[in-house]
């Protein structure tokens, strides 16, 4: 079939299901329209295409706009239209859902209050003969570093980062709160970086969790650059090298 240009598909795609302009797509969404290109991304980089591409910001392609966004926040890989559009279809997905654990009527509160303290790991331990210290904290996300570190084989980095069970967490706490991020194994250590410096460092966390190094503390950062270099790292099983 030779090449094919994803980019253009999807715009084709929105195009063939009616999708309106970038604005009014945002406004059915209760988002407020933008006025100039470079309220989509400040970057002239990316600005100064799309004005060239597009008459209007109303005829830009939602595909083409929405990836132009910079990320909502430190955390997201998308910007804030099709955050907002994938957080509804989930919450939709979910509310529509009459077997949803948490549907009204579905359970009881003890019924409840015992689902929100249970994790995959915890069905199979309960249901198998496996011993729970053999199953990892999320299971559908090998490896995902929970407990002491594991250094890599033939190399030792300046620090690695895992996961641990926050012991203090409460049952209905969310799920950011029921796991710790831990520096050589321990918990909530901070790291102060120097600037000019160059670190090399090993994650053994799961996909869905995000490593944040940021220059104020937040997310649940455990590093701090001194030259107020941030990055975020998550899904990763290898050596990282950055220089600050």
């Amino acid at each position: 079939m030779g090449g094919l240009d994803l980019t253009a598909i999807n715009m084709e795609r929105g195009r063939d299901h009616g999708l309106a302009g970038f604005n009014s797509f945002r406004l059915s969404f209760g988002l407020p329209a933008y006025e100039l290109w470079s309220d989509i991304n400040p970057d002239p980089a990316v600005y100064t295409r799309l004005e060239k591409a597009y008459e209007s910001i109303e005829d830009c392609d939602v595909y083409v706009c929405g990836l132009a966004e910079p990320p909502v926040s430190v955390v997201a890989n998308v910007g804030e239209t099709f955050y907002t559009v994938i957080k509804e279809q989930y919450l939709r997905t979910r509310d529509g859902d009459r077997a949803w654990y948490e549907s009204t009527g579905y359970l009881t509160n003890e019924q409840l209050k015992e689902a929100r303290t249970l994790f995959l790991g915890d069905i199979i331990a309960l249901n198998t003969k496996i011993p729970k210290s053999e199953i990892p904290c999320h299971v559908m996300a090998l490896p995902d570093g929970c407990g002491l570190p594991i250094s890599p084989d033939g190399n030792q980095p300046d620090f690695i980062v895992t996961l641990l069970d926050n012991a203090v967490a409460n049952p209905t706490d969310d799920l950011e709160q029921r796991f710790l991020f831990a520096v050589n194994g321990e918990a909530q250590k901070e790291i102060q970086l120097t600037a000019g410096n160059t670190y090399t460092f090993y994650l053994q966390i799961s996909c869905t969790h995000a490593f944040v190094i940021t220059e104020e503390e937040e997310f649940g950062s455990l590093v701090y650059p001194s030259d107020g270099i941030s990055g975020q790292f998550g899904c990763l099983h290898q050596f990282t090298t950055l220089t600050f």
